[in-house]
């Protein structure tokens, strides 16, 4: 095939989804039309041929939702990355804008490929960058911002999420959906048009992320250049000590420590990082330092400017705060994988045999968090527990009132709960816990109440799994779950009102239309199966519709939790849904 200058979505092969916006999904996709036809096809892994493997061209390709981008009426927010981009398209710090197009349901932007991903996973997984990293890394991003005002574009949403790394790990920003366009070309002011009243409106609005959003928007309705500049002074602070210098328990609270200026540093920031920080984080736009005097500053002393794209980037190495490791081994059991922590009997949370609430496969359960119930579940010997381990909010809030009397919490961390489907762009913040019973929970966490939006059952009690049937041998992750007769640290099971209420409403199914045809088998007996499959059948289903039944892992980040009544895809921001995976494989064995 021949390259055309249009393009049709029949000309790409989807693959993993790299991320998603508030009305858009990002997705790798192959270019078919640049396989080179005078070359022999070659196979990949197992004798698969794969556009990758024959010589195509992988692009991210954005894909936005049409239908919510009008219903929200954020048609003028993809005009302006569009015009953006398409202005920045020379700049070696900016995402290239290939094309353009559109179907019935979705418009399609083909970009550039950063296959390193976001600044901020390496900020996460290290912790703090060392002097020579932040030095690099801040160097090509205020070139980069300097490029993009220079275009008559300010970014207006500044940040390490939006900063990625190409294959050789140098910066690209992305997502112009938040810009203001001042100029449409260099040096080129804009002409006045009927829609010059919404620009200014634009100009004004808020935007942007609430821990890098410059004072002046919050007080003075207003963004300039200079805004660009107090975001790129809390990346640096970021990245030189690991979080940003504003942050507040609530979105409320961190615009007032920003409308304060009230932020500090820790003892061992280094000076001249201090002193750079300090004169970009000013309250008075116009005291803020200019990026000239920047590129002058002791802190890019060494730095070649006019190089700084063709220098090769510095080894990774962790600054002044290294981050906790997780306490998790990849081929570890649940035992050793959890070594360490120095569980708090849940009996110093909640009274055994009280009513712990859970939900059934269709309904919502609340539980408001009261001050007597805000113990953690556990203690660890770090003075900072990393918060994909354990639950981020665990210290404030019990997941104790979540749970079954002697069920333990074995896994929580934060993710992204998707709508079932291609391309949807819906995703909703969560915390998914993994326990012993083993269930999986997905809960909304608010300020006051903690509410499980949907319970998946791991493994059948024994007393139950006489009465449901199973068919086939092969189980959708390598092996079928042993019936547990008996959970860890357990000697019974709990009494029939503290089960979880699918469960218990399946069981008062089956009692309430119990038969001698329908009794329980003999234990003894030779068709009495000790073991069940992750596939189970109809007679299964429509006793536990919240039963696992499949599990799935699609790329580095999604993973899909299959029931009879529905399917589950979840979106782990950190990109280990194979820890995920293998949590939950553990759990059911």
């Amino acid at each position: 095939k021949a390259a055309r200058s249009t393009r049709v979505r029949s000309d790409f092969e989807f693959g993993d989804i790299l991320g998603e916006g508030s009305y858009s999904t990002v997705i790798q996709a192959w270019d078919l039309l640049s396989i080179d036809q005078s070359r022999p096809a070659s196979a990949g892994s197992g004798g698969v041929h794969t556009p990758s493997s024959q010589g195509a061209k992988v692009y991210a390709v954005k894909i936005l939702d049409k239908v919510h981008i009008l219903k929200e009426k954020k048609q003028k927010y993809v005009n302006v990355e569009k015009e953006a981009l398409s202005l920045l398209i020379r700049h070696p710090g900016v995402i290239t804008l290939y094309w353009t197009f559109q179907d019935s349901n979705s418009l399609y932007f083909v970009l550039e490929l950063a296959p390193n991903g976001e600044l901020l996973s390496f900020i996460k997984k290290l912790g703090s960058f060392d002097k020579a990293c932040s030095r690099y890394y801040a160097a090509q991003l205020l070139d980069t911002i300097e490029g993009i005002h220079a275009a008559g574009i300010v970014h207006r949403d500044i940040k390490p999420e939006n900063v990625l790394l190409d294959g050789e790990m140098r910066v690209k920003v992305t997502d112009f959906g938040s810009a203001k366009i001042k100029k449409k070309g260099p040096n080129k002011p804009a002409t006045a048009t009927p829609a010059a009243n919404e620009e200014q409106e634009r100009a004004s609005s808020f935007v942007g992320t609430a821990e890098y959003v410059s004072p002046e928007l919050l007080t003075d309705k207003s963004v300039t250049e200079r805004s660009d500049l107090w975001a790129f002074g809390c990346v640096v602070y970021q990245i030189v000590c690991g979080r940003p210098p504003f942050k507040g328990v609530s979105e409320y609270q961190t615009f007032q420590k920003i409308i304060k200026g009230d932020y500090e540093f820790v003892d061992a920031f280094p000076e001249d990082a201090k002193d750079l920080v300090q004169g970009l984080l000013q309250l008075d736009a116009a005291k803020r330092f200019s990026i000239d005097e920047m590129k002058g500053h002791k802190f890019f002393e060494g730095v070649n400017w006019k190089g700084i794209w063709k220098e090769p980037a510095p080894e990774l190495k962790v600054g002044i705060y290294a981050r906790p490791q997780p306490i998790r081994s990849a081929n570890a059991s649940q035992s050793s994988a959890f070594e360490g922590i120095a569980w708090v009997p849940l009996s110093q949370h909640l009274s055994i045999g009280s009513a712990s609430t859970s939900s059934g496969a269709g309904n919502d359960a609340t539980v408001r968090a009261s001050k007597s119930s805000r113990t953690p579940l556990f203690t660890t010997s770090t003075t900072a527990p990393d918060d994909r381990t354990f639950a981020s909010s665990a210290a404030d809030m019990s997941w104790a009132a979540l749970l079954l009397p002697h069920e333990a919490l074995l896994y929580a961390a934060p993710i992204l709960h998707r709508q079932a489907g291609a391309f949807r762009t819906n995703s909703k913040k969560r915390q998914l816990l993994l326990t012993d019973f083993p269930r999986l929970l997905c809960v909304k966490e608010t300020n006051d109440q903690l509410k499980v939006k949907s319970e998946v059952i791991l493994a059948v009690p024994a007393f139950l799994s006489a009465s449901i049937p199973f068919s086939g041998p092969n189980s959708a992750m390598g092996r079928p779950p042993t019936i547990r007769k008996t959970m860890s640290s357990r000697t019974t099971w709990p009494p029939r009102d503290s089960l979880p209420s699918a469960i218990s409403s399946s069981l008062r199914r089956r009692d309430s239309s119990s038969s001698p045809a329908a009794a329980a088998p003999d234990p003894s007996s030779p068709n009495t199966s000790t073991t069940t499959s992750i596939k189970a059948s109809n007679a299964a289903a429509d006793l536990l519709p919240n039963f696992l039944s499949g599990l799935d892992q699609k790329g580095a980040r999604t993973f899909i939790v299959q029931t009879p009544a529905r399917s589950y895809v979840y979106e782990d921001p950190s990109g280990d849904a194979n820890q995920w995976i293998r949590s939950i494989t553990n759990a059911v064995q």
